[in-house]
C-alpha cells in the first residue's frame, strides 16, 4: 500500500491510531479491548462527522476517539473475526488493539500540542467522526454493502504547528520506548525446523530497527524487527503467517541475515477485510535454511508476535 504524508498520517493516527487502510475495518490501535458502546467516550451531542466543532464531546477528545475505535473494532470483529484468522471475536479485538507502547506514544503526541484551542477543534472533529463511524457499523449489522456506506470523518487538515508538535513527540517517544538502541541478534535463538502454531514468538518492542523489507510493499525500515532461522524439514511448499500477532506486521524471508533480496514478502493478508497481519509462501528444498523476519508497517507498529508455519495444502 502507498505511504502517506505526515499530515495525513497524523489524521489517521488520531482516528485510526495506526491503521493503514483508512476504511471501515477494525482499527490497529483501538486503545484497548474494554470499550463500551458505539457512543463510548463522548458527550451527549451530535455524533456526526464533524465540521470542526467540539460540541457534544466532553472531556478529552483524544480519549473519545480511542473509545469509539474500540467500539468499532468490537462491532466489526463480531462480523468477520474468522475471515481475519482469529479463533474468536475477543481474540480479534485483542489482536487489533495494538501495543501499549504505541498508544503511549500517541498520547505523548497529543499532550505535546500547545495550541489548545486549535487542537481541541481538530481532535473533537476526529472524535465525532469516529463515533459516527462506530454507530454506523453497529447499525449496519454486518451487512457488507451497508458498511461501505459508512465512510469516516471529513475534517480539515490540522494546523501545521499541531502536526509538527504531535509527530515530533511521537518520534521522540518511539526512540525511547519502542525501537531499541542496539542492534538485534540475527538470527535470534536456535534454528528451528518445526511446523505448527507459534513456531517463533516474542515481542519486537525495543528490538533494533536493523532490517528493511527492501520493496515498496514491505518497507518497515523504521520499525523494530526480529529475525529467526528456519530449516525446511522436507522438500515442499510452506506457508508462514503472523496471525495472532498484536500489531500491523510485515513478514519477509531471506536466504541469510546479510542478504538484501527477499525470497518472499507480505504486508497485509487482506487489508480490505481488515487483516493487517502477514502471510507468505515458499517452495523449499529439504534442509534449505531461510531467515524469517518479523517487522512492523510503521515506526509505532511493534508488540507481541507469533509466526505460524504449515505445509501448504492443495
Amino acid at each position: 500500500m502507498a505511504r502517506i504524508s505526515a499530515v495525513v498520517l497524523l489524521a489517521l493516527a488520531l482516528v485510526a491510531c495506526g491503521d493503514d487502510d483508512g476504511g471501515t475495518t477494525p482499527m490497529n490501535d483501538a486503545g484497548g479491548a474494554d470499550g463500551g458502546g458505539a457512543d463510548a467516550g463522548g458527550g451527549t451531542g451530535d455524533a456526526g462527522g464533524g465540521g470542526g466543532s467540539d460540541a457534544g464531546i466532553e472531556g478529552d477528545p483524544f480519549d473519545a476517539v480511542q473509545m469509539a475505535q474500540v467500539s468499532l473494532a468490537t462491532t466489526l470483529c463480531g462480523c468477520d473475526y474468522e475471515a481475519q484468522g482469529f479463533a474468536s471475536a475477543e481474540d480479534c479485538v485483542l489482536g487489533n488493539a495494538g501495543s501499549t507502547e504505541a498508544r503511549a506514544c500517541d498520547r505523548a503526541g497529543w499532550e505535546a500540542v500547545s495550541d489548545e484551542a486549535a487542537a481541541e477543534t481538530y481532535f473533537a472533529c476526529q472524535a465525532h467522526g469516529a463515533r459516527a463511524l462506530s454507530q454506523c457499523a453497529a447499525d449496519a449489522e454486518c451487512d457488507a454493502e451497508a458498511l461501505e456506506e459508512c465512510g469516516g470523518a471529513e475534517c480539515a487538515n490540522p494546523p501545521e504547528a499541531i502536526a509538527t508538535a504531535f509527530l515530533g513527540a511521537v518520534a521522540e517517544c518511539v526512540e525511547s520506548t519502542i525501537v531499541g538502541t542496539t542492534a538485534s541478534t540475527c538470527p535470534e535463538g536456535e534454528t528451528s525446523s518445526a511446523l505448527g502454531e507459534a513456531v517463533f514468538s516474542g515481542t519486537t518492542t525495543l528490538a533494533g530497527a536493523d532490517l528493511a523489507g527492501g520493496t515498496e510493499e514491505c518497507d518497515g525500515a523504521d520499525a523494530p524487527d526480529r529475525a529467526f532461522r528456519w530449516t525446511a524439514p522436507a522438500a515442499g511448499t510452506y506457508v508462514f503467517d503472523t496471525i495472532g500477532s498484536t500489531f500491523d506486521t510485515l513478514l519477509y524471508l531471506r536466504a541469510a541475515c546479510d542478504a538484501t533480496e527477499n525470497l518472499a514478502c507480505n504486508d497485509d493478508v487482506d487489508v480490505e477485510a481488515g487483516n493487517t497481519r502477514s502471510r507468505v509462501m515458499l517452495t523449499a528444498t529439504e534442509g534449505q535454511e531461510v531467515i524469517v523476519v518479523v517487522d512492523g508497517y510503521s515506526d509505532v507498529d511493534a508488540g507481541r508476535f507469533v509466526v505460524n508455519i504449515a505445509a501448504a495444502t492443495e
